[in-house]
């Protein structure tokens, strides 16, 4: 069963070019293609590399009827413009228009709210959607959308500005509905069943024979298909936990009812009816759900199709009404829980993508979608980055083959790491519609499944389809979950559903064998017995406590052999005479980064104190449990140990992960790195790194620097070791610097400064420091970090440092995100001159920066208007300073035509109404106006007086200054160069380093642009 899945993606590492994701490759992708397979062992591309416009043609002349009158394309911005929204609708406007839509596009992901920032990270606020003209489409079908992606791909403005760009497809739902009472059968069929039913159980292996937990659903026995794969003698072991979350992507519920109250999801924060978004998800009042095709909190759609899925996963069971759901509880107690979103709705057919992401943000285990679009071999990349993202963060997605009876690749199915469903009757016989072929996952009842409807279609009822295979695969792993392996591992549990599953080639013909209907008829008995865990009480063994004693543990630490605990396995133990070390001489700061923004999967990591020979003590295991950052401390007690070593240990997604250990007040990096890593030891009492110990620092090599040390003037004496003496700076008892409130720096930072005056040199029965004394501290100034764009210095780098490098530890740092920020700068001579250097990052022109005393004065700064870096400046405590020429964005000669072009927007579409933005030389000799009376959007070039010049804009009120944006650009790359809205009252300025232009042609006409581009 497992050799017939070759196929199945089972991590997360993307197909190299080439095979279903070729065009991943090319500049601009197109995600459709026609033809059908008809080799079953080797998948065919859905996409060609050689794909152009033609092959589009092609599916519009076989299929005019199956496009949507919209298109998608994904933005590709400059890094730079990634997270600027304003710019981002700017050019989704040009993209849109160059396509012929006379709308505004929209988002095909909504803004998120909390969960915003996953999706930028994961590119989905790049995608847009524009409108096919009416008329146009009205009179050419597919061919009209063809025509948008064609105009965009031939427009040298659009087409730089997009990554991607595609038709949309029209979708479907695989069913077939019949509303009739249930079958009668004759006694030749009964026999033909019975005999099929003997040759299932003739190729299965021989199982005890379980008992069934009897459900008091009065309409269970109408329900065969539950039987047919023991799913009642399953719920002798789970009828599904309210844990567990199952998403139903289709037509919505019926909300009233009766067989589906109990087992509705609840988003408990946004419940309340206010009208608002109280819980910041992006949608408002979403409390079971929500109607991403209409927009609305009613989630009842088009048709019972959705009802009767809802009720095959979860419908109320065992409460003496209707029909039982495969996960619906019993005994009274409720089973897995339904988050419901409409995508079919009463009155429009959309938000598939927004309903994939919502399962995935809102806690969604398991998605299920009955759904699939019109054409084989079409599956649009927003759809299928939506089902990435699903399943990137954790939800077991599950589609259904569709209902074509065809071996060709049916999407979203087809994808590789979403679970394909085909279907069966109850005998395991391939039903007559199904789709079939190498990429389905698992076979599932399919064929006359009864369960719920609208109230007003019958409350009650028969379908058959894929459809209904789905849901009955969706509940069963709500089974298999709702026995407390929420944290299992996903493939794991797909494991146990494929190894599971009963062969069914004896009953199929040929044209169904060789993996074409998957692993196998699924067999739920089994299943949840695989995955449910072992029912002997784990031992647990002793934790310590997190702080260490000064006794020698006794007992070796063994991470290879864990306990069967839910922590790491640690079992030092300790003389309990000895009392606890109960203040820490220092804590480290580790700070951890996933790239993904899911934390660290599994990956642990630990820090012990070293040991000559095999035992050492664990002080802690932890990990970066979600998120994308966080920070942890890590603490040494010199006296119990010299030596530190940490370890960290492999996740399941180790390329996310990176670490840096750093001093808690200097922030000097000691150590960093990836997964898994280590052992590393520290050793010493300072931040200083041993010789054999790697320092990843990003920062630039700072300034030449050689401290020197000075002997402590007082002696210790020999019980003094014992004490509470701290070995931060070499000088415990000491007070090691002060804040502007007059609080000890080192017991602020975990160190203790009590105890006796001694240097840190302990008996020779101890442990031998080596440690770079630190001077004492004298003082404090505030360093004020701007950045006129909002995404920090991008990799520029303060160094801050005395300058005579007598004293002091070179302070090293950035403004790692954001508009602003605030940093401490040292000061251990108040008679000394200290350096400030700013290394060059890719956008210098943003940075600017102020360096203050504790009273607000300004003692140092490159003021706001951006270009203060690269650069070296000096302070002197008698008020002299030392600083460069501030850095204005440059063009050089190569780069710059003799005019800039200014792009001019409005967001109502009749001009800026009065508005006029003035471009003028600094010195007032030359200027020139712009405006635009109606429309949406005009451009015009912007003329380069003088070489070697600034220029400033101002932009006048006019009556609807909301309305109005604007950016210029350099010629022919399009590079944004300054961007604003109206008014603008306090000139904005730009600077520009060229030989005089040849003479500019006027404003109103383009120059012929010069074939390079801006950096």
């Amino acid at each position: 069963i497992v050799a017939s899945h070759p196929h199945r993606r089972t991590s997360r590492t993307p197909p190299l070019c080439g095979g279903a994701s070729a065009m991943r490759c090319t500049a601009v992708l197109v995600a459709l293609a026609a033809g059908t397979p008809t080799v079953l062992a080797q998948r065919k591309p859905r996409v060609s590399p050689e794909l152009h416009v033609s092959t589009l043609r092609e599916v519009a002349h076989m299929h005019p009827d199956e496009f949507e009158p919209e298109v998608h394309f994904k933005l590709n911005p400059h890094k730079h413009e990634r997270l600027n929204t304003e710019l981002l609708e700017l050019k989704a406007a040009k993209v849109a228009r160059e396509s012929g839509s006379v709308h505004k596009p929209k988002r095909v992901f909504r803004h998120a709210g909390k969960h915003e920032a996953k999706h930028e990270a994961a590119g989905l606020h790049l995608w847009y959607k524009a409108t096919v003209p009416q008329e146009e489409y009205t009179a050419l079908r597919g061919h009209a959308s063809v025509n948008s992606v064609e105009r965009v791909l031939n427009s040298t403005e659009a087409r730089p500005l997009v990554e991607k760009i595609e038709t949309s497809m029209k979708r479907k739902l695989h069913k077939s509905l019949r509303s009739r009472p249930a079958k009668e059968k004759t006694a030749e069929a009964e026999a033909e069943e019975k005999g099929q039913d003997e040759r299932i159980l003739a190729a299965s292996p021989p199982t005890p024979e379980p008992t069934s937990f009897v459900m008091n659903d009065p309409l269970l026995s109408t329900q065969t298909h539950y039987m047919a794969v023991n799913i009642d003698q399953a719920w002798e072991v789970t009828a599904g936990d309210p844990s567990v979350i199952v998403q139903v992507i289709d037509s919505g519920i019926d909300e009233e009812h009766p067989d589906l109250q109990m087992n509705k999801w609840s988003n408990v924060d946004d419940c309340d009816g206010d009208g608002q978004d109280s819980d910041n998800n992006g949608y408002i009042d979403d409390c079971h759900g929500y109607n991403n095709a209409d927009n609305s909190v009613s989630l009842e759609g088009d048709g019972s199709h959705g009802t009767h899925c809802a009720g095959t996963i979860a419908a109320d069971s065992d409460n003496q009404i209707g029909v039982s759901g495969v996960a619906g509880g019993k005994n009274g107690l409720p089973g897995a829980s339904l988050m419901i979103n409409t995508v079919f709705g009463k009155a429009n057919t959309d938000g598939f993508e927004d309903a994939l992401v919502y399962g995935a943000d809102n806690g969604a285990h398991i998605s299920s979608n009955s759904w699939g679009y019109t054409v084989a071999d079409v599956f649009p990349e927003a759809t299928e980055e939506a089902i990435d993202y699903a399943i990137d963060a954790g939800v077991l997605v599950v589609f259904a083959a569709g209902n074509d009876g065809d071996n060709g690749l049916w999407y979203p199915g087809a994808h590789d790491p979403v679970i394909a469903v085909a279907a069966a009757d109850d005998s395991g016989t391939a039903a007559y519609f199904t789709n079939y072929g190498d990429w389905i996952d698992i076979t599932a009842p399919g064929v006359d499944v009864y369960s719920t409807y609208l109230l007003e279609d019958g409350e009650y009822g028969y379908m058959s389809g894929t459809s209904m295979a789905c849901p009955h695969v969706s509940g069963i792993l709500a089974l298999g979950m709702s026995q407390g392996t929420l944290s299992m591992d996903s493939s794991m549990i797909m494991d146990c559903l494929y190894n599971t599953a009963t062969d069914i080639d004896a009953v199929n013909s040929e044209e169904y064998h060789n993996g074409a209907l998957g692993a196998g008829f699924t067999e739920v008995l089994s299943f949840v017995q695989c995955v449910k865990p072992p029912t002997v009480a784990p031992t647990i063994s002793p934790v310590p406590t997190s702080t260490p004693t000064t006794s020698e543990p006794t007992s070796t630490f063994s991470p290879t052999t864990p306990a069967p605990s839910d922590s790491p396995t640690r079992s030092p133990t300790f003389n309990p005479t000895e009392s606890p070390t109960t203040t820490p001489d220092l804590c480290f700061v580790i700070h951890m980064y996933d790239t993904w923004g899911d934390g660290w999967n599994g990956a642990d990591f630990t820090w012990a104190q070293s040991s000559a020979d095999s035992d050492m003590l664990v002080l802690q295991v932890d990990t970066l449990d979600d998120g994308s950052y966080g920070t942890d401390m890590l603490c040494v007690w010199w006296q119990d140990s010299v030596c530190y070593d940490f370890t960290l240990g492999s996740g399941s997604y180790d390329s996310e992960i990176y670490w840096n250990i750093s001093h808690p007040l200097t922030e000097e990096s000691w150590a960093g790195g990836g997964a898994p890593y280590g052992p590393v030891t520290l050793c010493g009492s300072d931040s200083m790194p041993p010789t054999d110990s790697p320092t990843m620092s990003p920062a630039p090599t700072p300034a030449t620097w050689s401290p020197t040390s000075s002997e402590p003037t007082s002696s210790c004496p020999e019980t003094c070791y014992g004490e509470t003496c701290d070995f931060w700076d070499g000088q415990a008892g000491t007070l090691d610097g002060c804040d502007y409130d007059g609080n000890d720096l080192e017991s602020y930072f975990g160190c203790y400064c009590g105890g006796c005056m001694c240097d840190g040199n302990s008996p020779t029965d101890s442990p031998t420091v080596s440690a770079v004394p630190t001077p004492a501290i004298v003082g404090a100034f505030t360093l004020s970090m701007v950045d006129s764009y909002g995404d920090g210095w991008n990799n520029a780098y303060y160094t801050w440092y005395q300058t005579d490098g007598l004293l002091g530890t070179p302070v090293v740092g950035t403004l790692e995100s954001g508009s602003a920020g605030e940093e401490t700068l040292i000061i251990f001579d108040a008679a000394a001159c200290y350096s400030f250097d700013v290394s060059s990052g890719s956008y210098d022109y943003e940075i600017s920066w102020d360096i203050a005393d504790k009273e607000g004065n300004s003692l140092l700064s490159c003021p706001d208007g951006g270009g203060c870096a690269p650069g070296a400046w000096e302070y002197c405590p008698d008020g002299t300073t030392d600083a460069p020429t501030p850095v204005q964005p440059t063009m050089s000669p190569s780069e710059t035509p003799a005019q800039v072009r200014l792009e001019m927007f409005d967001t109502y579409g009749d001009g800026w109404n009065g508005a006029v933005l003035t471009w003028a030389l600094s010195d007032g000799s030359a200027s020139q106006t712009a405006t635009f009376d109606t429309g949406d959007y005009a451009s015009q070039g912007l003329t380069l007086f003088q070489a070697s010049a600034c220029y400033q804009v101002t932009v006048s009120s006019g009556s609807y200054d909301y309305e109005i944006s604007w950016e210029i650009q350099a010629w022919e790359s399009g590079t944004p160069l300054l961007s604003g809205g109206a008014p603008v009252t306090d000139p904005l300025t730009l600077c520009f380093d060229m030989p005089n232009p040849t003479a500019a042609p006027t404003p109103t006409h383009e120059p012929t642009p010069t074939p390079t581009s801006l950096p």
